[in-house]
């Protein structure tokens, strides 16, 4: 399982978000932006991604 959390104050709470794989934490973090994060790009998520997610 792969995850990646968001901390965003004043916007929402703190996020966890998982997924079976990189590609499907993209994916749910994409949905997560359409939502709350409208200023960061496909290209901004895979490198959050990247450098960001952890084996839970």
């Amino acid at each position: 399982m792969r995850a990646l959390d968001c901390r965003a104050p004043g916007t929402h709470d703190d996020v966890h978000i998982t997924a079976a794989s990189d590609e499907e934490l993209i994916a749910r973090v994409q949905e997560h932006r359409d939502q709350y994060h409208d200023d960061i790009t496909d290209d901004q998520i895979k490198e959050l991604v990247a450098s960001g997610a952890y084996d839970e």
